[in-house]
This record gives C-alpha cells, structure tokens and sequence, in this order.
C-alpha cells in the first residue's frame, strides 16, 4: 500500500517539538474496490483511491444551534433596543449565558417600527421557548402561539473535539486537532449550486474576520494560460475557463490559522470551516478571548439567513417557522452542505491524452486544494475529452460524469456528522 503526506500549512508557523510528530495529514493509498457486488462504475475502474490516516473515533462530533432568529412584528411601534434589554434582562433573570440581539429586517441596529429580527445567541432550549412565550404576550403580535413565528435565521455548527485531552501533550492535542481541521476543509465539496456562485466559490483570508482580499482554492482567473492552450480549447469549441483547473498555480491550500468560506456573507447560505481557538471575536475591534486547550475544537459552522427577494435560506430546508424547527430532521443539511468526499486517482496519467500541456496532477492538485479543486480538475478532463472525441480526435468515448464525479463518499464521516445533526433534531423536538 502507498502512502503520502500532506504537510498541514500556517500562516505563523508554531513552536514546535522536535520530539513531537511534525504537523502532517498522512494518508494511505490502495486500489478501489466497490463496495457492491458489482463490478466499480466506469469512472471509478482501475483508480486508485486515498484515505486519511486518521482514527474519528478519537474525536467526540457534536452539533449545536449558534443563534436562531425570528420574526417579531408586533402591532404597536417599539424601538428595537428596549426589546433587546427587555429580553437580556428576562434572560439574565435565569443565569442564562445567551444573549438577544434585535434588528429591523435589514439587521440593522438603531431600529425604530413594528417589524422586528430577534437573534437568540447560544439559545437553550427551555429558555428559548420561555422567552418567545413572555415576548409575545408583551409585545402583541397577533400570533395564536410562537409556533407561528417565522424563521429568519439560524446558525448550526458541528464541532470535533479531541477525546481524553488530559492524556495528551499540548503539542499532541493540537497536532490531533489540526488534522481533523485540515480533514473537514480537504474532503468538503458542496455542490455546484453553492460552490459556483457569484462571490461564493470557497476561499480564505490571509487574516481572521474576512479582512484583506480573497484567496481562492481555485482561482479562475485566465491571465496566466498559454496562448497555445487557449487556441488549442478554441478549435474544440469548448470555454476557455475549463483550462483553469489544469494550472497548478491555481490551486491554493487553505492554512489551518485561518477560516475557510463557502458562500456569500450576504448570500443565503455560507459555510465556514476553522480551527476554533478563539470565541466572542470581534472583526472590527479585533478583539477575542483566547479558549483553554480543552474547549478549542475544529468546527463547521452553516449560516441559513431569510434575504430580501429569496425564499431559501431556513425556508429552504423546510424550517419555515418555528413549528417546523421542532419537527426538523436536521440531517437533510447534510448532503447540500456538510458532503464528504474521498479522492481517487489514475493509476497512470491520464493528463498526458490532453491535447495541451499542463503542469498538473491529480496528486498535486487534491494536495492544494482538495476534493474540491480535484472534481473541478476532473470535470474540465471531461469536457476536454468529451470535445475531443466529438471531433474524431480520440476513438473511444469518455464517461459522463455523474453528481460525485470520480469521487467517493467519506462515509464513515457522513455517518458521524449524521449522528450529531440527528442529536441535535431530537435536542429540539418538542
């Protein structure tokens, strides 16, 4: 069985122990098999494929709201302050550790109406539904129950934590936590439908808080092909973006010290993923509050906001109100959201068939920007290859790719982030 490495990247290299195992992803190499008793599908035969060398049961998945907001329109005007301080205060009452924060629909402070955002941070399920009751019987709102109350927001996250901390050195836990940060970002594909919008495509900052200009794990931009393959995508009567992905220096690896994005901040859904070392950051002070080794986690974090003109959002995975958030499945987020994927390879290069040069392989490009960067490489293969064999220019024709491409599900993953959504559902249900 082969094997290879990936070096986990920094932006501020830490201290490290030379007696300590360096700060690598291992992985481990055979040929694909399938799991059915038939034969591997077409795209899938002769590959190899690549796991991660690393034990999930050594982490605990756990998965919690972040904050929920609703809508609050009431039948006088109020001013958006006085609800919050009137909600913080009912909250502080019961030695709540969540905090209210409340908008006009813009969420926008400063609010003066009768239509309201009231954001519940850290919510706790008694609590919440505590407080939505006294809420509504002071601010009329014409509602028979807070059942009716429409969902504007949530955020939900999934957490790994290094199991037995206590055992381990702080170099050890760390090193445990990286890998799986660096797990959740390389094997993360969402679909097309997210990944490929305006704004959307993943990214990251060379700062936290999303300050600076983007890098892209795949940037699209065309300055830097050849005018060889440029001419050469032509007279196959294909786009000229399909040469993206055959540019090396197109694909970038996404440091641990830093968030991942999928998604617009102002877009319906947005994912991030982190190495959570830090709470209560503030992007515009840049302030924080440090956590204790034992509370620092690798996160997933999927944000679901109601926006002007669009009916997705909490809407879209059928939580429309809260009615609905107490009879969610909340697994159905994740296959459009929280999809894991395994890489596979050729086992000799099947780049060489391209009808231009590039300085890629699949290795190195699943090295760079993962799963992600890899299906985008292998559908641009695809493409080429579909184009050339429609001009007689290869005799045999190639395989359409379906939704996962060449690409095969993490399942033992899927079932662990599964678990936890499925907890959380039943946290809720009321």
């Amino acid at each position: 069985m082969a094997r290879f490495e990936v070096p986990i990247k920094f932006n501020k290299f830490p201290k490290w122990s030379p007696l300590t195992d360096p700060p690598v992803l291992s992985y481990s190499v055979s040929e694909y098999i399938s799991d059915s008793a038939s034969n591997p599908q077409p795209v899938l035969r002769g590959r190899l494929i690549a796991k991660p060398d690393i034990d999930l049961n050594a982490y605990h998945c756990k998965a919690v709201f972040d904050w929920i907001e609703i809508r609050l329109q009431t039948l006088a005007t109020h001013q958006a302050m006085n609800i919050a301080r009137y909600c913080n205060k009912h909250l502080g009452a019961l030695g709540s550790r969540s905090k209210v924060y409340v908008s006009g629909l813009d969420r926008k402070g400063g609010f003066m109406g009768s239509d309201f955002i009231v954001r519940v941070q850290q919510p706790e399920k008694s609590e919440f539904f505590a407080l939505l009751e006294v809420l509504v019987a002071k601010y009329k709102t014409g509602h028979a129950s807070i059942k009716e109350l429409q969902i504007m927001g949530l955020e939900v996250s999934v957490d790994f934590w290094v199991r037995g901390t206590a055992k381990f050195s702080a170099d050890k836990t760390n090193l445990l936590r990286w890998q799986m940060t660096e797990v959740l970002r390389r094997h993360l594909k969402p679909g097309p439908e997210l990944t490929e919008k305006e704004n959307c495509f993943p990214r990251f900052y060379s700062d936290q808080g999303s300050k600076g200009s983007a890098t892209f794990m795949l940037d699209s931009s065309l300055a830097k092909l050849t005018g060889t393959q440029i001419k050469k995508v032509a007279e196959l009567g294909v786009e000229t973006s399909v040469l993206v992905p055959f540019r090396l220096g197109a694909h970038q690896q996404c440091p641990i010290d830093t968030t991942n994005y999928i998604g617009a901040k102002d877009f319906c859904y947005q994912i991030r993923v982190m190495d959570k070392i830090t709470d209560n950051r503030d992007p515009e002070k840049g302030t924080f509050d440090k956590l204790p080794l034992n509370e620092c986690r690798s996160r997933m974090e999927l944000t679901a906001i109601e926006t002007p003109n669009d009916w997705n959002g909490p809407a879209g995975l059928d939580i429309a109100t809260l009615s609905d958030l107490t009879a969610a499945d909340l697994k159905v987020i994740r296959k459009p959201f929280f999809e894991f994927f395994l890489p596979t390879f050729n086992a000799v290069d099947e780049l060489s068939d391209m009808p231009f040069k590039t300085n890629v392989t699949e290795h190195h490009v699943f090295e760079r920007s993962g799963v992600y960067g890899l299906d985008r490489l292998h559908r641009s293969v695809e493409t080429v290859g579909q184009a050339c064999y429609k001009q007689k220019k290869v005799s045999d024709k190639p395989p359409r790719l379906g939704r996962k491409g060449r690409l095969v599900s993490y399942v033992e993953l899927n079932r662990m982030i599964d678990r936890a959504l499925t907890k959380l559902s039943r946290d809720w249900r009321k």
